[in-house]
């Protein structure tokens, strides 16, 4: 069957093909990682039904099992008091990499003196977006350039490198994006951080 494609193909087909191939494998690999994370969030509830809120490591722990990061204790107990503890969490969990904690006077800031200012802050989230949307636009132009057959071939192997490179740098990009967007406003809003 797959000599036939080929035949009817050409060569250039094989990466498409391979492709697909490895996008559903990938998409088994995203289900059973949100397999896992059922199983992580119904081994969670059982450690908190053991409980001891005054112990510090089950805190850190428990933090960890859930939300996927090690905050330091006092940014727990901050959090746990406010209206809603669970997105404040969740929320701070997904920025700590952009914070650090002073160990002595226990002050949470942003790591590096620039993203300390909001407008840096701002400036880095429409950077990451325009990339995100220049790596999309560059992404689709090379897909588009590579299945126009009137180009002159570089050879089956080399001409979707560039498209799925585009598509890694364009979802990274995404990601990081989002990330700042989401630290950007919820670092002030449950830290008091500005």
């Amino acid at each position: 069957m797959i000599e036939e494609l080929l035949k009817v193909g050409g060569a250039g087909l094989l990466i498409p093909c391979v492709l697909a191939v490895v996008s559903v494998t990938l998409a088994k690999g995203l289900f059973g990682v949100h397999q896992s994370k059922r199983a992580t969030r119904k081994d969670f509830l059982d450690l908190w039904s053991r409980r001891d809120a005054h112990d510090e490591l089950w805190q850190q722990t428990a933090i960890r099992h859930l939300f996927g990061e090690w905050l330091p204790v006092p940014v727990i107990r901050l959090l746990l008091k406010s209206s809603q503890s669970g997105q404040a969490l969740a929320e701070i969990s997904g920025a700590w990499d952009l914070l650090e904690i002073d160990d002595e006077t226990h002050a949470v800031n942003w790591k590096g003196r620039r993203r300390r200012k909001p407008t840096f802050r701002r400036r880095e989230i429409m950077f990451f977006t325009v990339l995100y949307w220049l790596f999309a636009l560059l992404m689709a132009l090379l897909i588009i350039y590579d299945l126009t057959p009137s180009h002159v071939d570089l050879g089956v192997n080399i001409r979707w490198v560039l498209p799925i490179e585009m598509a890694v740098f364009f979802f990274a990009c995404l990601v990081r994006s989002d990330d700042l967007k989401t630290a950007h406003t919820a670092v002030p809003r449950w830290l008091g951080i500005p």
